[in-house]
């Protein structure tokens, strides 16, 4: 795993892809994106997948997707499924020091509304998922070296917060 990976996490709709781009873009890295890698590897998009092979399969697709990544010899900005915070020895890898771990924090209604927009999205019940949203929100938090709120956020003040921040751990 090569040294200073940036890892964005935080629940679907939170910004990681739009913000992602556009950081690993500023930095000149690859950009690693979880949906993105997951479409190329299987042919369709993860809502498909979830809808062919059930969620929890999403998920460990999802996992794998983001140790590919991890795995990458140069420094990538890597946008992690919110998913991966189910997973105790995922969270435990974002402890590494040789990663920047990214939180970008949401309100559950406006993730609700990024969620319509996007065709790789699969449609949860909201009404389920403020506790869930928020269990990986903690999880994410205890790991992140910053926690950005892109509630109102747009992705290029986000990114210069990030560069900030990364700029400061170095």
């Amino acid at each position: 795993m090569a040294t200073n990976h940036i890892v964005l996490t935080g629940a679907m709709g939170s910004g990681k892809t739009t913000s992602g781009t556009l950081l690993a873009q500023a930095l000149g890295r690859p950009f690693f994106d979880s949906d993105a890698m997951i479409a190329t590897t299987h042919g369709t998009t993860g809502r498909e997948l979830a809808k062919r092979n059930g969620v929890p399969w999403l998920h460990d697709a999802e996992a794998a997707a983001f140790s590919n990544a991890l795995d990458s010899d140069d420094p990538a900005v890597i946008a992690a499924a919110a998913s991966i915070a189910d997973r105790p020895d995922l969270i435990a890898v974002l402890e590494s020091d040789d990663l920047f771990v990214v939180l970008l924090d949401t309100e559950l209604d406006v993730l609700a509304q990024r969620a319509e927009t996007g065709s790789h999205r699969r449609p949860v019940d909201w009404s389920d998922m403020n506790h869930r949203i928020g269990q990986r929100q903690e999880r994410f938090a205890s790991v992140a070296d910053v926690v950005i709120s892109t509630t109102s956020a747009n992705a290029g003040s986000v990114v210069a917060d990030v560069l900030a921040a990364f700029a400061e751990r170095r």
